[in-house]
């Protein structure tokens, strides 16, 4: 821990000295100068606070907006069809008759070929 100590020379007061105060090996506090401590200034404190402070309301702003964003892409889907995907498939039956059957072969076959040219119909 660092504290200030002020003396008194010739009826004027002199300082501060910056000590320092720890325990040594044998358990016993010891006091120690600090010629070269320099103490941080209070504007410089003041904006490490404001730094701080900026910093936690980015974050929570950033989690609020991720929370939202979960909130809101969830209403996009109603109760209803949670878990009712697969039961409200219905099968309906096609018929088909054996000449669309045939047809249908013939041109897998290539046995029929349109000769109708669409350049002629549309106007291009």
């Amino acid at each position: 821990m660092v504290y200030k100590r002020y003396i008194k020379r010739n009826g004027k007061l002199c300082g501060p000295y910056y000590y320092e105060s720890y325990r040594n090996k044998e358990g016993n506090v010891v006091s120690r100068y600090l010629p070269d401590y320099k103490p941080e200034k209070k504007s410089e404190r003041k904006f490490k606070k404001v730094l701080r402070k900026k910093n936690l309301v980015l974050i929570f702003s950033i989690i609020i907006g991720v929370l939202l964003l979960l909130v809101i892409g969830n209403l996009n889907y109603s109760v209803q069809t949670i878990g009712k995907a697969v039961e409200d498939i219905e099968v309906s039956e096609i018929t088909v008759s054996s000449a669309d059957i045939k047809i249908a072969e013939q041109i897998a076959d290539e046995e029929i070929v349109s000769n109708v040219d669409v350049r002629k119909r549309v106007n291009v």
